[in-house]
């Protein structure tokens, strides 16, 4: 449950870093108050964001894979090395 843990807490805090850099790159309304503005969103940042979000979940789902493999694994292969009820 540890990683489960982690991931919500990852995802949180990229969550409120993603509203902060979505609020700086794209303005809701111009400044002079003109209906036509231009803005240029930095769309390479918020991939990039979504990018750190995929790779960290990545990352912490094979952590939980190879955690679990390495139980299973050492229980199926040497159970007497194990120490469990057998």
């Amino acid at each position: 449950y540890v990683f489960t843990i982690v991931a919500f807490a990852w995802t949180v805090l990229w969550s409120l870093a993603f509203a902060g850099v979505q609020d700086k790159v794209m303005p809701t309304e111009c400044a002079n108050g003109d209906q036509q503005c231009t803005t240029n969103p930095s769309y390479g940042l918020l991939f990039l964001l979504f990018l750190s979000l995929f790779f960290t979940h990545q990352v912490l789902s094979n952590c939980i894979h190879c955690t679990v493999a390495g139980v299973a694994g050492s229980w199926g292969f040497n159970p007497s090395s194990v120490g469990g009820c057998s």
